[in-house]
């Protein structure tokens, strides 16, 4: 039998809940069992999506993913359903699965699970670093930094199979919303066309790197015609959700199952409201404006 919380290692404090330490990690996990029982005793109504962001999958994280892909088998959606989904009572959120950055390392480590389980998902590209290591800024001790994303055959072959939408990432993989307008356009507009040239089909997702946007960049890129943009904010999709951003929840195989069982339930979207508390909090202190929308 599988423990609840799974296995404890080094490389948790790498993972997205573990990243700040043990105790706060374990302070998250609580506030988010609290918000599932007061949800559950609240009986709300439910037609949300909570959609996941990997990243790479390495072979060692491999039989863990496909663990956590089997739990959610019989509850993912494809985007263009998510947003159709009606709000029911009492039910579980949908799950959608996306991928950033188009590692290679998804091909034999993730892809196949997928398409075992028939589980939907985005994978979304950096057209101009397409077949080598990422050439964006990373930390030196990153598990991915020497990582090669796919090839341009490889993300066209991915695409014919049906199974992966392929969205766009940007040219470089830069924070968005540090950018002038004329390069802002540049990033949001010639990676959509090179993207819909290589696959002959539209593309209509875009996911943020590094999750930096403000109403400009949203404004940048509905003109350049995505109708969906992914950002890093841990909140879940609603169904009718007015507005042009839909969250997502980091994730990794690497997860205590509880964390996994608990993001997918919804029970972690009260970190968006705490941290735009906290970000606002601070604007507030420093007298700058917080222009990203709540």
């Amino acid at each position: 039998m599988t423990p609840l919380f799974g296995r404890l290692s080094a490389d948790d404090a790498g993972n997205v809940y573990g990243r700040r330490g043990f105790l706060v990690r374990v302070a998250y996990l609580l506030a988010a069992m609290g918000c599932w029982l007061c949800d559950g005793l609240l009986r709300r109504k439910h037609g949300d999506v909570v959609v996941l962001c990997y990243h790479g999958i390495s072979a060692r994280q491999r039989g863990l993913f496909a663990r956590q892909m089997s739990r959610i088998a019989g509850r993912s959606v494809d985007v263009e359903e998510a947003g159709r989904t009606l709000r029911v009572a009492h039910c579980s959120p949908r799950v959608c699965v996306t991928f950033d950055d188009a590692f290679a390392s998804l091909l034999e480590n993730a892809l196949p699970i997928l398409r075992d389980y028939r589980i939907p998902s985005v994978v979304f590209a950096v057209v101009d670093n397409l077949g080598s290591a990422p050439r964006w800024q990373m930390p030196p001790d990153h598990p991915e930094k020497n990582e090669v994303l796919m090839s341009s055959k490889q993300v066209q072959m991915i695409a014919d199979e049906g199974l992966c939408r392929i969205g766009s990432h940007t040219l470089t993989h830069g924070p968005l919303a540090a950018l002038g307008p004329e390069e802002l356009t540049r990033q949001l507009v010639d990676s959509k066309a090179k993207l819909e040239c290589l696959l002959q089909r539209e593309v209509s997702e875009l996911a943020l790197p590094h999750g930096s946007f403000d109403d400009g960049v949203l404004e940048a890129a509905t003109q350049a015609g995505y109708r969906r943009i992914f950002t890093l904010e841990p909140c879940l999709w609603s169904a009718g959700q007015a507005g042009r951003s839909i969250g997502r929840f980091l994730m990794s195989p690497d997860v205590w199952r509880i964390e996994f069982m608990l993001t997918c339930a919804g029970a972690y979207s009260y970190l968006y409201y705490w941290r735009r508390f906290l970000r606002r909090l601070r604007a507030w202190f420093s007298g700058r404006q917080d222009h990203r929308p709540f």
